[in-house]
């Protein structure tokens, strides 16, 4: 089964700081650009952390997994992820906290992007 088969959801990556058009004097103007329909994979794994004996903390980090081919970077922004019945799972606009490089045997097989919610 190809990976690519597995990315059932989407969502839009917002890029910072691209060249949007130029000013009267020639100058460029810096602004976003909006990628939708990124082909993606949402999911939420639970992290167990103990502060002491009595009581344990669960953190639930929200994770996308992303196709080896697709462009990611540490200043992508990323919202509206949802399902193929255009059903949100994710409300909010979210930032990049890590991004795992994940590798078959000889090449990269694909990403997998920790989320960290930046606003509504």
């Amino acid at each position: 089964m190809r990976f690519e088969s597995l990315l059932v959801h989407r969502c839009t990556f917002i890029k910072q700081n691209v060249v949007i058009g130029q000013d009267d004097y020639g100058r460029d103007i810096y602004g976003q650009e909006a990628i939708p329909n990124i082909h993606c994979r949402f999911d939420q794994i639970e992290k167990r952390v103990t502060k002491n004996d009595n009581s344990i903390d669960i953190i639930i980090q929200p994770i996308l997994y992303l196709a080896a081919s697709q462009e990611i970077e540490e200043t992508l922004q990323i919202k509206d992820i949802r399902d193929k019945e255009n059903n949100s799972l994710l409300p909010g606009v979210y930032g990049v906290k890590k991004i795992s490089r994940e590798y078959s045997r000889i090449r990269l097989h694909h990403y997998e992007v920790e989320l960290k919610k930046e606003r509504d």
